[in-house]
Formats: C-alpha cells, structure tokens, sequence
C-alpha cells in the first residue's frame, strides 16, 4: 500500500506533463522539467540507496533533455517517463515492473522512421519481456521469492535491454538509435538503458548468484566494453558513436555488478564505481546526444563559447575515463576491483584478469572514441553554425565533474590519506591494505594550478597550420573524425569485416575469436529475428505456453 502511494505521488506530475503536451509540446517539456524536479526533491527526502540514486540520475537526466529539446516529441517522452518510473517504484511486485518497462518502450515503437526499425525494435523488446515474464511467473510475481532459475531469466531479460553480448551488442541497437530524433535518442541512451542496470541490481540485492554466473556477468560486460567501444571510435555516424559509447558504458556496468556479487573487499567498491559510471553515462549522453549528427566528418563546427568548450571537455574527460570526473573515479575503481578479484580468486582470477584487459582496452578506445567525436564539433575547429544547445552541454560538463571530486566520497566506503594528501581525501579500495587509491580532488587542484601557472608564464599556446592529409576526402582545412580512425580501419578489418585483410597484419587468437563472436552474433539475430511477423507471434505463443505449464506445475 505505501509503496502504491509512493508510486501515485510520483506519477501525478508526470501525467499532467503529458496532457499538457497534447496541448502544446513545448509546454510539455517544460512540464517534464517541473515534474523532474519535484519528484527528484521527493525522492531524496528518502533513505538514499544505490537504487534511490539511479532514480535521481534518470531524473536529471530527463530534466536536461526537457530542458532543451525543441521537436514536437514530448507527448511520447512523457509516455516512457511514466513507464520508467512505474518500473523503479514497482516495489516487490515483478508484474507491475514489467507493466513499466513495456509502456517505457512503446513510445519508441512510434517514433521510429519506418516500419522495418519499428518491428525490429519491437521484436527485441519483446524478447526482454518474455523473458521477463518467465522469470515473475516462477517467483510468483514476488521479488521475495527469486529462485536461480527466475533470477537467471529475469537478468537475462534485463540484460538484452542493455545491449550485452550477444544480443545486438555489435551493431543493431546503435544502428536503431540512429533513427531517432535527438531527444528520444537521447532518452534510450542516459535512461533506458540504465533501466536494465537497474533491474538487475535490483535482483542481485535480493538473491546470493552463484560463483559461474557472477564470472560471466564479468565476461560478457567486459567483452561487450571492448567490442563496443571499438566499433564507436570507427563509426562516422555521429549518433551511432554515442549509441555505441552508450553501450560500452552498460557493459562496463555489468563488469561492475558481476565484480559486486563476488562478494569480499572488492564488494562495495564496485557498487561505488558502478554508480559513478552510471552518472557519466546519464548525464554526459544527455549533453552530448541533443546535438549529435549524422556525419561527424561532414559537419559544421559551431562557433566558439567558452561554456560549450568547458562543457564538452568535461563530458568528454568522463565518457573517456579521466580523472578527476566521475567517469574517470568509476573507470578507476572498475579496474582496482577486477585486478584485486584477479590477485585474491586463485586461479579463477583469470576470470577477472581477462576483465580487466579487455575494460582497461575499451577505455582507450573510449578515450580516442570522445576526442574524435567532441572536436569534429565542439572543440578546436573554428564554425559559425550557432551553438543554441550549450547550456545543457554546460550543465552536464559541470555535473559530471562535480560528482567526481564531491559525490565520489560519498559513494566509495573506504578513505584515508598520505603524505600530501589530506586525510579523508584519498579514496581507497579496501581499508586495513590498500590496494590503490585515487585523489580526485587533488587531481583537480593540481591539474587546475599547473594549468593557471602555466598559462600565466608561457601565455597562450601558438601554432602554425599545415596542409592536412585527409585520405583522399576532399575537405582538407581540418582533420577529420574518418581520418582519425582509418588506421584503426585497415589494421582491424579482420574485426570489421570490410574489404579484404592481409594476415600479416593480424593473426593472433584473439582476432579469429573476435571475428567468430560478431559472425555468431549477426547469425542469431537474424535466425531468431528475421523480419516475418508471423514468426515473432509464434515465439510469443509459446513462450506463453511454456511459462504457463511451469506455473501450474
């Protein structure tokens, strides 16, 4: 009953949002905004759990992206909120989550440019449900009742939304993304996919998983990282690579609550560093999705403000990983846990020593992923397309960095100091022996000071501009995002799969496992999801069938 009430106080604003956006759609925004607010205000008056805290990311997340979206999509963005909100207030109750993530997605089902991206969409967010639906039906409906079986099931469900290996991780969900208008692109990335996250957080509070499943957890969040972030940093399309960084971000995640239900030191940590990771997913993809493009190398600059350069530098430092902002906090204690588990497991921690590769990889994929995405755009070319979007890039700069010199002490369990660095101001992995510790309020004073002193001896970096080779592309004063990956293009085309490869390049293991896994992934979705929907019917028929025996049995 308390937490129908919860759930009804915190509908209320949401669905006078979307009958004034019948009415008037900017208004609508407006509305959303409003209603973020309030309801965030209401929830933090609560008991702050890490859950509590992704509901307030999603909140300023959809408080951003109302703030400043322009098109006429804010009857269906209210939609998704009420669903999205069903879903994280539903309690125990696993009928009424699942009643939230269907009306969450079903907006999305419209707003897609054609009908074949809306099948598609459609047929994978009912493979989510289905299995959704499995697992509820084996616990009763009850989240108290989880059984291996329904918990396996329910993070499978929770997982597919996300994107994870090997369901679409490699090429469809970023594609589909692509196909959306900014601000619903922008909804799917910083919100719906954390989500998943939180449903499945939610799930592995309630039930003790088994040693094999915590190691694939690391596994396939690591491997979905990777593959990922690579395929971003190539990737010309604007919004693809976003979509994709999205993606590597819910794999790193995953890594993180695969690392959380191995339990000892590392325990807490990784919940600390998961949440830090879901602040720069949420708000730096709200930033930077309302002005993202459909060509990165064919764009037009903005003109020069020096709040949207703050804002995307600092959106761009934690999307990459670097300190001192919170995804450069949760990049690094991500890393700590993995070679922490590695160094205490025995030889199981070859497990998390494969992790811990493969996400220490993707984040220098990332890293070249956000410079090469930012500065087509935003920073060092010089435009005169007017940047009417900056404050919302601005605020979430701002926000991601704060939270990491501020919200990080928080969320991390362990502190202490060293010589130089105050006490209390050193994050630490574990308490009694330290693995590693970070300062990221240290590095921001000293980053800042070193920068100012210098700037203030040597004055104002010169430079002198040179002719500039962009592999044959016709536009030469700049050099562009496709020049900047097309190394990596030719040495992994064995990974790509474009155009013919020379095996004097490549012909390591790991190339031909690569290559495998995105062959079996493209193999599956097309066997299982083929476009016929007669087919998708089927499956659901039986999938209700099935379920329907295991529960009277």
């Amino acid at each position: 009953m308390v937490i129908e009430i919860s759930l009804l106080a915190n509908l209320i604003p949401f669905i006078i949002s979307f009958f004034i956006s019948l009415w008037n759609r900017r208004a609508g925004y407006l509305a959303v905004s409003v209603s973020s607010i309030l309801v965030m205000m209401y929830t933090l008056t609560g008991t702050l759990t890490p859950l509590a805290l992704l509901k307030v990311l999603a909140l300023a997340s959809w408080f951003l992206l109302s703030l400043t979206s322009r098109d006429d999509m804010s009857t269906l963005l209210s939609v998704s909120v009420i669903g999205m909100l069903t879903f994280m207030d539903s309690g125990e109750n696993l009928f009424l989550l699942i009643a939230g993530w269907e009306v969450m997605a079903l907006p999305l089902f419209y707003a897609f440019k054609g009908i074949r991206p809306s099948v598609t969409f459609f047929a994978f967010g009912e493979l989510s449900t289905v299995l959704l639906i499995g697992g509820a039906a084996i616990s009763g409906g009850n989240i108290d009742n989880l059984s291996e079986t329904s918990v396996i099931l329910l993070l499978s469900g929770f997982l597919v939304k996300t994107g994870i290996t090997p369901f679409y991780g490699v090429d469809w969900l970023p594609l589909q993304e692509g196909k959306l208008p900014h601000s619903l692109s922008s909804l799917v990335s910083a919100t719906m996919t954390l989500m998943g996250i939180y449903g499945a957080l939610q799930v592995l509070q309630q039930f003790s998983v088994p040693l094999p499943m915590s190691y694939a957890l690391i596994l396939l969040g690591s491997f979905t990282a990777f593959m990922t972030s690579l395929y971003g940093y190539v990737s010309d399309d604007g919004r693809a690579s976003l979509a994709f960084s999205s993606i590597e971000n819910s794999g790193a995640m995953i890594t993180s609550l695969g690392v959380h239900t191995l339990g000892g030191v590392t325990r807490e940590v990784a919940l600390a560093s998961l949440l830090m990771i879901a602040i720069s997913n949420s708000i730096g993809k709200t930033g930077a999705f309302l002005t993202s493009i459909s060509s990165l190398t064919y764009n037009k600059p903005f003109q020069k403000r020096w709040e949207s350069y703050l804002g995307s530098t600092m959106i761009a430092a934690s999307l990459s990983g670097l300190l001192p902002t919170a995804g450069g906090v949760g990049s690094w204690g991500l890393l700590e846990t993995l070679f922490i588990s590695a160094y205490v497991s025995g030889i199981l921690g070859v497990v998390p020593l494969i992790g811990g590769v493969l996400i220490a990889s993707a984040e220098g994929f990332a890293t070249a992923l956000a410079i090469k995405y930012f500065s087509s755009r935003h920073i060092f070319r010089k435009g005169e397309l007017k940047d009417s979007d900056w404050p919302s890039r601005f605020i979430s700069g701002i926000v991601v960095l704060l939270s990491g010199v501020s919200l990080s002490y928080l969320v991390y369990p362990f502190k202490g100091g060293l010589l130089g660095v105050a006490s209390g101001t050193l994050i630490e992995t574990f308490s009694n022996k330290p693995f590693g510790g970070i300062s990221p309020l240290y590095v921001l004073i000293m980053a800042s000071v070193g920068s100012l002193l210098t700037l203030a001896l040597l004055g104002r970096p010169k430079g002198r501009k040179v002719k500039t080779w962009n592999n044959g592309v016709d536009k030469k004063d700049d050099y562009t995002p496709f020049a900047m990956a097309n190394n990596e293009r030719v040495m992994l085309k064995f990974i790509l799969g474009d155009g013919k490869f020379s095996k004097e390049v490549f012909t390591t293991f790991f190339l031909i496992l690569s290559r495998k896994y995105k062959n079996f992934s493209d193999l599956l979705a097309r066997a299982i999801f083929n476009g016929n929907l007669t087919a998708y019917v089927a499956y659901l028929a039986i999938a209700f069938i099935i379920i329907l025996i295991i529960t009277l049995l």
